[in-house]
């Protein structure tokens, strides 16, 4: 599994998740905890949240195969986006890692840290 994230000028957070698993899977969701409340812009809505703490599914409901892709993008609220203009955030390859996170995804019985 693979997931990439990237920030653009509105704070708007773009982010694919490229499956690798050998069997389909329908019922599936990435969580992760930052600085503060998010919410969804496309491909996704948020199925739990608490503070910083996020759980989003995919909007409308898909499957993924192996090597298919969910994308998405998502928000954060004004402070945390004047966090985002200091560019206090580490980018590796024009990739943005957020400090402090650590991206899970479910699926089924089974969870994968995928940071």
């Amino acid at each position: 599994m693979r997931f990439f994230t990237q920030k653009n000028k509105d704070g708007v957070i773009s982010a694919r998740f490229i499956y690798s698993g050998k069997s389909e899977i329908t019922d599936f969701w990435i969580c992760f905890s930052l600085l503060s409340k998010c919410s969804a812009v496309s491909g996704c809505k948020i199925k739990h949240q608490v503070g910083g703490y996020t759980e989003l599914v995919p909007s409308p409901t898909k499957s993924l195969s192996k090597d298919d892709e969910w994308k998405f993008s998502f928000k954060y609220d004004d402070i945390y986006r004047e966090y985002l203009k200091d560019k206090k955030v580490i980018s590796i390859n024009k990739t943005t890692i957020f400090p402090s996170a650590q991206y899970t995804f479910f699926t089924g019985n089974n969870n994968y840290h995928i940071n």
